[in-house]
């Protein structure tokens, strides 16, 4: 099992909106019975994973005659996806990005999804402020003594630019600035979690579900 520590910051947890987003209503197929039928396709966040995968297997016990399938990707390949027709649903947790707006997406919020900052189990260091965190993933602090910890390099793993979660953390924690491009990308919360697991000195982020 990986192991990852939760680094308490003073802006404790951050929210962002999960979201189901779909381009148009379908019509559910039934069988002769009136059971329904058929294959429903969702792609997107990992940040909403925890959540969906747990409804999509409920779903398919009440209507053994329904399959789901749902991938990962990030919030924007979820949106992306679904406006090009390839899934049903695209899972989200930032709204409908700008260039997607005109294509005739429609959105449900499902859920509150609370994001933690993490570091690898070495660091001695309890907590940060929102600004010692923001001056790190922009790239302005990059030694942990700059912020009370040990003398050590600091690596900031985290998602690409497709991922709900970076943009959130952008939005709520870098006020819009850009991260440093001194970091190490991941394809997922799961993919995060893991890389700072075997990382002293790492810092990151992921949804409360992904923290051990």
């Amino acid at each position: 099992m990986y192991k990852s520590k939760l680094l308490l910051a003073a802006l404790a947890l951050i929210l962002g909106v999960g979201l189901l987003t779909g381009c148009s209503a379908k019509t559910d197929s039934q069988n002769m019975t009136g059971e329904l039928t058929g294959t429903i396709t969702a792609a997107g966040s990992t940040a909403l994973l925890p959540l969906l995968k747990p409804a999509a297997e409920e779903f398919m016990k009440k209507h053994p005659e329904v399959t789901v399938n749902i991938s990962g990707g990030g919030s924007v390949t979820g949106q992306n996806q679904v406006a090009a027709g390839n899934v049903d649903i695209g899972n989200s947790d930032v709204p409908v990005v700008g260039e997607l707006k005109d294509k005739g997406l429609v959105e449900y919020e499902a859920a509150i999804a609370p994001f933690v900052l993490i570091t690898h189990p070495s660091n001695t260091l309890k907590n940060l402020t929102r600004e010692q965190a923001a001056a790190i993933f922009t790239g302005r602090v990059t030694n942990w003594k700059e912020v009370g910890g040990n003398d050590e390099k600091i690596t900031v793993i985290h998602r690409a630019k497709s991922s709900g979660s970076r943009i959130t953390i952008k939005d709520k924690v870098l006020d819009g600035r850009e991260f440093t491009d001194n970091a190490i990308i991941q394809d997922s919360n799961g993919a995060v979690r893991a890389a700072i697991a075997g990382t002293p000195g790492s810092l990151g982020y992921v949804d409360v579900p992904y923290v051990d």
